[in-house]
C-alpha cells in the first residue's frame, strides 16, 4: 500500500474516532514502516507538505548528540528549543554532512536569472529557482552548497538540508523532488530504510584549493564550463615541465609567477602569429584601450573580458573587433573571443575551440602510429543551450578521445534524444580525425522550457562510453 493511501486512511480513521467521542489524546500519521511522526515535529512537517516532500517517517523520535530528531526518506528533522517560537524545528544539515561545498564561483559567472548567494558563494539555478522558492527557500533547504550539475540523466543541486533533484522521466508535475539523504544517513540508527528513490553519488569536494587543485579553483573562479569548455584528458606534463590540462576553448597551466598560480597559454597568439598593427584609442566608456599591442576591447567583449579576469586571464588583445561570416572575432594572447549577435546576452560571447584544436595533430601527426585506447572519453555539448522558435534546428556534438586526450577517428556515436513525442535517435558511424561527430535536426515536439535530455553514446574497439547533456527548447508561450 502507498505511503499516500496510508496516510489518507489514517485522516479518515481520525474522523471516526472524533465523531465517536474518542479520547482527545494526540494522534500523528505514521509512514509506511508504521512510525508516526513525532508530535514535536508534527506542525512543521504537515506545514512543508511532509508525506510529497519529505517522505514517510523511517525511524522513531531519537536523540542524537543531545538534539532531538527524526528521520525521514528525504531528510532528519531537529528540534531545537533554545531556538525562536516557530523556528524551533528544523530541517538538519544532511546535504552539507554527507557531500560538503564545492569550490566557490564568482557572481558574474552564475547564468541570468540564477539566484546568488554571497554567503556560500553559489547560486540557485535558474531552472530550480521556483521549486526552491516555493518550498521554503533558505529557512527550508539552507544555502546553494554547489551549481546545479547533471548526474545519471538527472539535474541535480546540493544544499546545506537537502539534494533537489529534477528527473525527466517522471510524470508532469513531479519531476522535482529530494534525494533520499535520511534513508542515506541513518542507515546506522536502527531505522527501516525507506522507499529508496534517487540519492546521488557521493564525493568529497574540496572547499579551499590545494596545491594540487590550482587548475580546479582557477577554472571555477573563472567561469568554469561556460568561458573554458569541458576538459579534454587528464592533467599532464607540458613541454615546459609544468602541470597542464586541456580544455575545449583553453590549456591553463600551474604557474608559480602567476597571482592565483595558474595561467592560460598563449594559444591566441600561437594561433594567429603575430599582433597586428596599433589601432586609434575608441573614444568609448564601455571599451578599454591595452598599450602592449595598441588595440582595444570593446563594448559587448569588453563586459564578458572584465567580468572574467581580464588580461590576467585572457591576456591583452592582438587585433581589433572585426566581422567575420555571421558573428564578430577578437584575438587576445591567449584565447579568441567571438561575439553572436543572435544568442542570448549570457551567451553572446564565447571563447573559440582552441584547446581542441591544438590536440587534432596528434592524431594525424608524423611518427609511430598510438597504441590502440585503453579508455574512451566524451564529451558533448548542443549548439543552442536554450532553442528559441528562430532556431528550431539544433546541432549535437559529441568528442571521443583516449585516456591521454588524444582524438580516436573512426568511432561510432549514437544520439539519443529523449522528446515527449518518443525517442529521437541518430546514428554517426565515424568520428573525424579530431574525434567530432555531430547531427543536426528540426526539434518537432518539445515542451517549452521544460529540459531535454539527450545521450551520446561512442564505441570504438570493444569499448564503449556515454556521456550525457541537455538544452531548453523556449518560445514566447514559455512561462
Amino acid at each position: 500500500m502507498s505511503a499516500h493511501k496510508i496516510a489518507l486512511i489514517w485522516v479518515a480513521a481520525s474522523l471516526v474516532l472524533a465523531a465517536c467521542g474518542s479520547s482527545s489524546t494526540l494522534t500523528t500519521p505514521e509512514s509506511a514502516e508504521g512510525y508516526p511522526v513525532a508530535p514535536a515535529f508534527l506542525e512543521f512537517y504537515e506545514g512543508h507538505d511532509g508525506l510529497t516532500v519529505l517522505g514517510a517517517a523511517i525511524s522513531p523520535e531519537l536523540v542524537e548528540n543531545g538534539v532531538q530528531v527524526q528521520y525521514f526518506e528525504k531528510g532528519r528533522l531537529e528540534y531545537h528549543p533554545q531556538l525562536p517560537e516557530g523556528n524551533q524545528v528544523i530541517l538538519g544539515n544532511l546535504g552539507e554532512t554527507l557531500y560538503g561545498a564545492s569550490p566557490c564561483v564568482p557572481p558574474e559567472s552564475v547564468a541570468s536569472g540564477a539566484l546568488y548567494f554571497s554567503a556560500t558563494c553559489h547560486s540557485v539555478s535558474p531552472e530550480f529557482r521556483a521549486y526552491f522558492l516555493k518550498r521554503g527557500g533558505v529557512p527550508f533547504f539552507g544555502y546553494p552548497l554547489s551549481e546545479m550539475y547533471i548526474q545519471d540523466d538527472r539535474f541535480v543541486q546540493i544544499f546545506e538540508r537537502a539534494v533537489i533533484v529534477w528527473d525527466g522521466r517522471r510524470p508532469d508535475g513531479f519531476r522535482f523532488s529530494l534525494a533520499s539523504l535520511g534513508s542515506l544517513a541513518c542507515g546506522n540508527s536502527g531505522c527501516s530504510g525507506g522507499h529508496g528513490g534517487y540519492t546521488p553519488a557521493l564525493s568529497t569536494p574540496t572547499p579551499q584549493p590545494t596545491a594540487t587543485d590550482l587548475i580546479d579553483a582557477f577554472y571555477n573562479a573563472h567561469g568554469g564550463a561556460r568561458v573554458f569548455g569541458l576538459p579534454l584528458g587528464e592533467r599532464q606534463t607540458g613541454s615546459d615541465g609544468a602541470v597542464e590540462q586541456v580544455f575545449e576553448n583553453a590549456i591553463l597551466y600551474e604557474n608559480p609567477r602567476a597571482s592565483e598560480g595558474v595561467s592560460l597559454r598563449p594559444l591566441g597568439l600561437k594561433t594567429s602569429g603575430f599582433p597586428e598593427p596599433p589601432a586609434q584609442q575608441l573614444d568609448d566608456p564601455n571599451s578599454a584601450y591595452y598599450s602592449k599591442y595598441g588595440h582595444n576591447v570593446a563594448y559587448g567583449i569588453y563586459t564578458f573580458y572584465k567580468n572574467y579576469g581580464g588580461e590576467a586571464v585572457f591576456g591583452q588583445p592582438i587585433n581589433e573587433l572585426r566581422v567575420v561570416g555571421d558573428h564578430l572575432t577578437q584575438h587576445f594572447e591567449n584565447v579568441i573571443v567571438t561575439w553572436r549577435l543572435g544568442l542570448p546576452a549570457d551567451q553572446a560571447v564565447q571563447l573559440v575551440n582552441l584547446g581542441q584544436q591544438t590536440l587534432a595533430p596528434q592524431s594525424t601527426g608524423p611518427g609511430p602510429v598510438s597504441a590502440p585506447p585503453q579508455l574512451l572519453l566524451v564529451t558533448t555539448k548542443p549548439t543552442h543551450p536554450v532553442l528559441t522558435e528562430e532556431t528550431k534546428q539544433q546541432t549535437l556534438q559529441a568528442w571521443v578521445r583516449d585516456e591521454n586526450g588524444r582524438p580516436v577517428a573512426g568511432a561510432t556515436v549514437t544520439f539519443t534524444v529523449n522528446t515527449p513525442g518518443g525517442e529521437l535517435k541518430y546514428v554517426i558511424n565515424a568520428t573525424d580525425a579530431d574525434g567530432l561527430a555531430s547531427v543536426t535536426f528540426t526539434l518537432k515536439s518539445y515542451v517549452p522550457g521544460d529540459f531535454m535530455m539527450y545521450n551520446a553514446t561512442a564505441s570504438y574497439s570493444g569499448l564503449k562510453a556515454s556521456k550525457s547533456g541537455a538544452f531548453m527548447p523556449w518560445d514566447k508561450q514559455a512561462p
